[in-house]
């Protein structure tokens, strides 16, 4: 296999590392005699370095996300929120059970007519 039969798949193989012995050696022999082609393989190697670093700046797959992170603080909002609705209705209940409690009941009087 000579060097002439180099596709765009040897080329990405070879930025990866995947090619290895004979075919590497004809990649690179490819190379050599074609400019453009090894114009594409830099470039192609710049942009596997800009997606690795890319990759490093984000988060690690076991830390949280910044979005679970806000949904997992607006959950416990909600939640309190809901703690602090239930005892002001608890306390509301109370204060009419002991106002009612406390207040006597009324005495209304029926005269009955003769």
């Amino acid at each position: 296999m000579g060097h002439l039969d180099v596709s765009e798949y040897d080329l990405h193989a070879l930025v990866d590392g995947q090619l290895t012995g004979e075919r590497r050696h004809e990649v690179m022999a490819h190379l050599a005699a074609r400019p453009d082609a090894a114009a594409r393989v830099a470039i192609f190697t710049d942009q596997r370095a800009a997606l690795a670093a890319l990759r490093e700046s984000l988060p690690d797959a076991g830390t949280a996300s910044p979005l679970a992170e806000l949904g997992e603080t607006l959950g416990r909002v909600v939640q309190r929120q809901r703690r602090v609705r239930r005892a002001i209705t608890v306390a509301g209940a109370a204060a009419l059970a002991v106002t009612a409690w406390l207040t006597p009941p009324s005495r209304t009087s029926r005269q009955t007519s003769a």
